[in-house]
């Protein structure tokens, strides 16, 4: 997408007329399109725009003063820079903001992730509601073959500590030049964030260098038992 790229919303009329390749619930199937799709619709019931909804029912009571919905970051004092093996370069914008469009901050992501810890609540301020919160982190795609790839409602779940540990819900995302990874174990209410702004082999290790912090933090230290390679690192 170039920096002046179209609207989410236009991809509406885009699909308007496809045909679901297979039915709901048959086979799961990882698609930002769904994403951008409930965007849409979140827009389109409010009545706000997307990135005005977001900021004021989940930013700004959470205390994330420095989120924001958009295509790409602003270009102001407090963004990253992007880079290509060690050379700056500009990030594409992207189209599908509802699905990869959170400009935020390790720092905002912290106190998202109390936000859900807390059942949902801030201060005096419901921002879900916590049984709201508890099916988000419930697989959806039980009846689905799923290659045992489990999935809540914008989270992966997956077990790579032990029982003791319960699920691990994730989330990971990127654009060309920025990657992040958001870790958490809701039953022990720990969690863990980390970003990147580089291309260049990132991508694999912001996910171990994440799942291990969190393992680091169950566990004693020194102790492997996280299910990961220790011979890469971890």
């Amino acid at each position: 997408m170039s920096a002046e790229s179209e609207h989410f919303t236009q991809v509406v009329e885009e699909v308007w007329d496809i045909d679901p390749a297979f039915p709901p619930s048959l086979i799961y199937s990882y698609q930002n399109l769904g994403m951008t799709l409930l965007g849409h619709m979140v827009q389109a019931v409010d009545g706000r725009p997307y990135e005005a909804y977001i900021g004021d029912e989940i930013f700004e009571p959470i205390g994330m003063n420095h989120s924001y919905m958009a295509p790409t970051l602003r270009a102001d004092a407090h963004s990253s820079k992007s880079y290509l093996e060690g050379t700056e370069i500009t990030d594409p914008a992207l189209r599908g903001v509802p699905t990869g469009g959170l400009q935020t901050t390790v720092l905002d992501m912290s106190r998202f992730a109390q936000m859900l810890f807390a059942d949902g609540q801030v201060a005096n301020h419901r921002v879900v509601q916590p049984e709201t919160l508890k099916e988000t982190f419930r697989p959806q795609n039980t009846s689905a073959l799923d290659f045992g790839h489990q999935t809540g409602l914008g989270w992966d779940l997956e077990v790579l500590l032990d029982q003791r540990a319960g699920v691990i819900a994730s989330k990971d995302g990127g654009t060309g030049l920025f990657f992040s990874e958001f870790h958490t174990l809701p039953e022990h209410k720990l969690a863990v964030v980390v970003m990147s702004n580089s291309a260049t082999g990132l991508v694999e290790l912001t996910a171990r260098l994440d799942r291990g912090t969190l393992c680091a933090a169950f566990y004693h230290p020194g102790r492997h038992r996280c299910g990961l390679d220790d011979e890469k690192g971890i």
